[in-house]
This record gives C-alpha cells, sequence and structure tokens, in this order.
C-alpha cells in the first residue's frame, strides 16, 4: 500500500497517513468546513457505498477496542484481576513472567496500598498450575445444587433454565473463539445472561435429597472436563472457567489462600 498510494512527497509511511485516506470525506465528492459536512462540486471517485462500509469497520474496531477494556478476556495472564496481596490487600498484576503485588512493583500508583510491602513474588507458570490443581480437585458435583423457586415452595425447578444459560455461553465463547461475532457482543451477552443465572441461584433454595444418578464409567467428570478445557482451552475461556468459581486468590509468601464463590 505504501509504494501504490503515494503524496507528492513520496510514499505514505505512516499508518495515520493511510487512515486519513480512508476517512477522508473528499473522495466521495463531500468537502468539510469548521467541522460541517457539504456537498462538493468536484466529480467523487469513491463510491460512497464503499466509504460508508469503510467507516463501519472503524467505528467496529473502536466499539472492540472499548469492550476489551471491560471484558474478561483481556487480560493477558490466566489469574489477572482474582488474586490480592494478604499483607497489603492490592491487587496483583502479571509482569515478566511473575504475579506482583502492585503495592511492591510500584508500577501504578493508584493501585499502590502499602510501598513498603515485600510479598513475594510467583512465577506465572507456578502459580498458575498450583491454582488448576487444586480447582481440578474439586468435586463440582458438591459445588452445585439444585435450585428451586423460595417463592413457591419447591414448585418451580430453575436446573433446567440454569443449564441453558450455561449451554449458551459455551457457545458464544465457542463463536467469539473462531472470530463469527464481535467481541463486544460476547461480553454484552454473556453478562447478561450469568447476571440472570445469579438471581435464578439467588432465589432458590436446595431441593429434598434425591438419588444420586448413576453415571457411565466412561462419561468424563467435571473436573476432568475442567481440566482438560485449562489445558487445551484458549486463555479467555480458561480464564473465563476459574472466574465462575473463584472470588479471589489472596498470597501472603508461600501461603496460598483460594476462596471460592458460594454456590
Amino acid at each position: 500500500m505504501k509504494d501504490r498510494y503515494t503524496t507528492r512527497y513520496g510514499p505514505r509511511k505512516s499508518e495515520t497517513l493511510v487512515r486519513n485516506v480512508l476517512k477522508n470525506e473528499i473522495y466521495i465528492g463531500r468537502v468539510k468546513f469548521k467541522g460541517v459536512s457539504y456537498e462538493g462540486s468536484h466529480e467523487p471517485i469513491i463510491p460512497r457505498e464503499l466509504f460508508d462500509n469503510v467507516q463501519k469497520l472503524f467505528d467496529s474496531s473502536k466499539k472492540e477496542a472499548a469492550a476489551f477494556t471491560r471484558s474478561p478476556f483481556k487480560a493477558g495472564t490466566l489469574l489477572s484481576s482474582l488474586i490480592r496481596c494478604g499483607r497489603c490487600g492490592a491487587k496483583f498484576h502479571g509482569e515478566h513472567g511473575n504475579y506482583t503485588c502492585y503495592s511492591r512493583s510500584k508500577g501504578d500508583k493508584k493501585y499502590v496500598v502499602d510501598p513498603e510491602c515485600k510479598n513475594r513474588k510467583w512465577k506465572t507458570e507456578e502459580l498458575d498450575r498450583l491454582v488448576v490443581q487444586a480447582i481440578s480437585g474439586l468435586n463440582f458435583c458438591e459445588l452445585k445444587q439444585t435450585p428451586v423457586c423460595r417463592q413457591t415452595g419447591a414448585e418451580k425447578d430453575f436446573s433446567k433454565r440454569i443449564s441453558d444459560i450455561d449451554k449458551q455461553i459455551k457457545k458464544l465463547m465457542d463463536l467469539y473463539q473462531i472470530g463469527d461475532i464481535p467481541v463486544e457482543m460476547v461480553s454484552k451477552r454473556i453478562g447478561e445472561l450469568t447476571k440472570e443465572k445469579t438471581v435464578l441461584e439467588e432465589h432458590a433454595v436446595p431441593p429434598a435429597p434425591r438419588q444420586k444418578l448413576e453415571t457411565s464409567e466412561s462419561s468424563p467428570s467435571a473436573s476432568d472436563r475442567f481440566l482438560a478445557l485449562q489445558t487445551q482451552g484458549g486463555l479467555p475461556e480458561r480464564r473465563y472457567c476459574l472466574t465462575l468459581l473463584i472470588e479471589k486468590i489472596v498470597i501472603d509468601g508461600e501461603h496460598v489462600n483460594i476462596v471460592l464463590k458460594h454456590f
């Protein structure tokens, strides 16, 4: 593009120059004066439809960037946003292959709680492996109870809707991974589904004890599926899975306390 599209001074040497050309309305027969666009008297050299499609791509990129700043998929490390310092209360962040307390690294002043904090660093891979192994050893069947509506006693069972929500979230994650749906749509919809699931679970009580269902020995357990995701899935899926289970991870020197969410 630099070689084919040039200025009178030579080739366009930066992305900004090229972007300015693609956004310039003069090529579709319009001119701007004091921020207002007017119909020009010159002949357009680019079809309006093509120009509008290019602007939509620019707008989509801006929205996607904004969504990523709010999304759980933005972080570059598995446990980012989950770790808290057990000594000063500050967050930990991933940098240079380590998870480090913000107070100790002093990288961002607004996150520093105690500049004198000396809590130890943890190697990223080491702490990731420790947490994944700990979660994989949980009995997932005991974590999740089938809720029923408090307002109607045991008349209404929410388990089917909660199961549907989990399936929808998984499909959204699959679509996000293969790039078939914009990330801002994925983030917004997952947020809506998660909120609905939380409401259902908060307005529910455990049902009467039921007979334990027999499962096939060949069927993978929930912990097996979790471990498979953590070893084979992409970072967004792995992070999202952990954030559904973990409230926070408290680090105090050599001690790691994984606090689970209430189910």
